[in-house]
């Protein structure tokens, strides 16, 4: 159980990290090997579903980031063609939900101040970030680990039910839609293979969880997008 949510902590970590906006020389690789070590990790704790289809999609990145010296563009520029504010996929919540977006903001928030966890003024993202719910996402697992490693059983089923209650509200009600939506509209196939993982892991995580997603409302309300240059990040 404690490599399960360790190796799930990692994978949600890297991707978060992934699915940031590519710096300068940001080694796509060390992203691999990360993510390869995770779902090691998931392999020893006798995941073999995480294992087999996270290998898959693995085997997939690494041909995705085998081709970028060859591409027309850069991961910077693919982010920007992809994932800017008013882009072709916007890697927010409330892009993919027609509930009120201060309501959304608001409760993702109190996800996060609930578990101590609140975003840096520097990162100037919105707290529905595709990065900042999958970090969120690896706080929980890690906070769950630890709990159960110190028999703290309370505190880990609350770690498990906030998990829940996030993939079932949050993070799994969009995603798909999210993945689905790159694999679409991206020309390089690096985000697309990203999004193959991260499908993968909320599948999985839901399956583990019990918890059953509901489908986001897609394009109707990507169509009514989110104002351009309005601040909703996380103080």
């Amino acid at each position: 159980m404690l490599n399960k949510l360790e190796s799930r902590a990692a994978l949600y970590s890297t991707l978060a990290l992934a699915f940031a906006y590519p710096q300068e020389g940001m080694d796509f690789e060390l992203v691999v090997l990360e993510l390869e070590d995770a779902v090691a990790l998931a392999a020893q704790a006798g995941v073999s579903p995480d294992a087999a289809s996270l290998r898959a999609s693995l085997n997939n990145l690494h041909s995705a980031i085998r081709q970028l010296p060859s591409s027309d563009f850069s991961p910077a520029e693919e982010y920007t063609f992809l994932f800017h504010r008013q882009a072709l996929c916007p890697p927010y919540e409330s892009s993919y939900s027609l509930a009120g977006m201060e309501q959304s903001l608001a409760d993702i928030s109190g996800f996060y101040r609930a578990f101590g966890m609140q975003m840096s003024p520097a990162a100037h993202e919105r707290v529905d970030h595709i990065g900042c719910e999958l970090e969120f996402m690896a706080v929980l697992c890690a906070k769950e680990a630890h709990a159960l490693r110190n028999e703290m059983l309370e505190q880990a089923q609350i770690c498990r039910d906030a998990r829940a209650s996030f993939l079932r509200d949050h993070l799994g009600c969009w995603a798909s839609a999210f993945a689905s939506r790159v694999q679409e509209k991206a020309r390089l196939p690096l985000y697309p293979a990203l999004t193959e993982i991260l499908a993968s892991l909320i599948a999985s995580e839901a399956e583990d969880l019990g918890v059953s997603l509901a489908s986001a409302l897609g394009e109707s309300a990507i169509a009514a997008g989110t104002p351009e240059g309005e601040d909703m990040s996380c103080d």
